[in-house]
Order: structure tokens, then C-alpha cells, then sequence
């Protein structure tokens, strides 16, 4: 299956390559099928009852998570590097992310329903759409500063 070589093109392949370029096959296909195993590990944990204390994840789950967190990180930087962005930018989504969700968390068990509780939701949308639109878009043609375009069938051409 198509779906599985791009799986094993950023595990077994690319596992911490944090350069270069990665279509958007390559990242989409692989979180659709990271999604697909960390679902069926799930239902494993719970079905043997292997759930840690006060987690939803047992011990198959965060050993998967654990192995793939690298390769997962290593493809989401490539990502951006074929639209000619710096992995940077991840690190910037992340923070204003985690920011927003722990302050919208702070307000809500606070029981303070004010402007700012709904202006930290909103900035979570944002967030999550503006790293939507970031990945979903089509990575640059030809050559950029990161490398040769990883859909081109001709790599040899694009590097001259």
C-alpha cells in the first residue's frame, strides 16, 4: 500500500531528519496512519486494561507515542520547509498553543467566563487554522533554500 511506504519512508528513513523537504503525501500519510495505530493501541490498552494511573494512554500507547514523537517532529519541520519556512515556526504554533490553552484552562476552573476566557478560545482556533492552512498548502515548485521539491520527478534537473 501507498500509504504505508510513506509511513516507513518517515520512520525508517527519515527517522530524525530534520533537513530537507517533505511533501504534502509524505506528512499527511503519515499522520493518517500515526492517527490509525495510536486509535488501535488505544483500544489494546483499554481491552487489557493497561491504562496508566489518571491517563488515558497505557503503556502501548506512550511507547508508540515515544517512538514516533522524533520522526513525527523530524517531518513537521520538513513540512515547512517545503512551503520555505523554518522548522521554527513550529516551535512558535506550539508555544502560542500550549500559551493559550493553559491560560483558557486557568480562566475556565477559575469559573471566570470573561472577554479573556473567549479570547484564549479564539486564539486556539487561530492557532489550529493557521497550522492547517501551513500544512494543506502546496509546497514551493523546484528548488527553495531547504532543498529540491520532493514531488518533482526530476531531482537530478532541480539541483543544478
Amino acid at each position: 500500500m501507498v500509504i504505508i511506504k510513506w509511513y516507513k519512508k518517515v520512520v525508517f528513513e527519515n527517522y530524525i531528519n530534520f533537513t530537507g523537504r517533505a511533501g504534502r503525501k509524505e506528512y499527511w500519510y503519515f499522520s493518517l496512519v500515526n492517527l490509525i495505530i495510536v486509535l488501535f493501541l488505544g483500544v489494546i490498552d483499554r481491552t487489557l486494561d493497561l491504562t496508566l494511573v489518571q491517563a488515558e494512554t497505557g503503556a502501548f500507547g506512550l511507547a508508540y507515542n515515544f517512538a514516533v514523537f522524533l520522526p513525527g517532529l523530524a517531518v513537521s519541520v520538513r513540512r515547512l520547509h517545503d512551503i520555505g519556512k523554518s522548522g521554527w515556526w513550529l516551535l512558535i504554533l506550539q508555544v502560542l498553543l500550549v500559551s493559550a490553552i493553559f491560560f483558557l484552562l486557568v480562566l475556565y476552573f477559575m469559573g471566570n467566563r470573561s472577554i479573556w476566557f473567549y479570547l484564549m478560545a479564539l486564539i486556539i482556533l487561530a492557532v489550529i487554522i493557521w497550522w492547517l492552512v501551513l500544512f494543506c498548502t502546496k509546497g514551493d515548485k523546484g528548488l527553495n533554500e531547504y532543498g529540491a521539491d520532493p514531488e518533482s520527478e526530476f531531482d537530478e534537473i532541480n539541483q543544478i
